[in-house]
């Protein structure tokens, strides 16, 4: 079967490489490809700037996607929606307990290892970390119900699971995390830079029933494509060619 690189971002968001060049080396690998740049930030940041987007991905045999920050209004208009063929979601911030938006960012770029970026310093305690994956339920719950959401990006991907890895606290969390993908038919991306979720969480989901894509995250050359960790987990659960997301 034929995989799709369903996750990756060009310069027309916070990428570097162009679509030529994301189309180039996944021809090169044998992989259909899909571009989800950043929606309503970095560079599409209104609805002229995502039409001028779609406009430019009719000009390549790709798949149109987006992605969007969950937490946040992400609807597109009716006549700009049916031009997109998959919405990632996924969460960026939240909302400390002050109510401000506490960014991901300096997490991401030090967890990928960014050139430049800076150590990653934990601030919060452990019940504060189960304070933000509450939080986090409750933000997928509500946007899985009432915006289009295709497929949960990188959901593992903030250090608040990271400090409660091996905890029960976690293990509930996972079960809820696929009991609502279940619920909304929400695919859950296996991600080849971020190497997750985690074999454990992916197993649960493949029992569940959820379905999964697959998605390099590439912002850099290196690692267009890279989709290495999610076939491996693919093949190792046995996932078969109907439990893939497809547009």
């Amino acid at each position: 079967m034929k995989y799709f690189d369903l996750h990756t971002h060009t310069v027309m968001s916070d990428g570097d490489c162009t679509p030529q060049q994301l189309l180039d080396t996944a021809n090169s690998k044998g992989y259909g490809l899909g571009i989800s740049d950043h929606l309503f930030c970095c560079k599409l940041l209104t609805l002229r700037d995502v039409e001028h987007y779609l406009n430019e991905l009719d000009r390549y045999d790709v798949l149109h996607g987006v992605e969007a920050n969950l937490g946040e209004n992400f609807t597109l208009p009716h006549k700009l929606d049916e031009r997109v063929d998959y919405v990632i979601a996924s969460v960026h911030s939240v909302q400390d307990l002050n109510g401000e938006s506490l960014q991901l960012g300096p997490y991401f770029c030090d967890r990928a290892g960014d050139e430049g970026a800076l150590p990653y310093t934990r601030t919060f305690t452990q019940d504060e970390a189960k304070y933000y994956l509450e939080q986090i339920l409750r933000i997928y719950e509500f946007d899985f119900k009432n915006q289009r959401v295709d497929i949960l990006g990188h959901c593992t991907v903030h250090p608040f699971y990271d400090a409660l890895l091996g905890q029960q606290h976690l293990s509930d969390w996972q079960d809820e995390t696929v009991a609502l993908c279940k619920k909304y038919d929400v695919a859950m991306e296996i991600s080849g830079l971020w190497h997750c979720p985690d074999e454990e969480l992916i197993r649960k989901a493949h029992l569940a029933g959820v379905k999964f894509s697959l998605g390099s995250d590439c912002h850099q050359p290196k690692h267009t494509c890279n989709l290495d960790y999610a076939l491996n987990m693919l093949h190792k659960l046995g996932v078969a060619e109907d439990r893939l997301f497809t547009a």
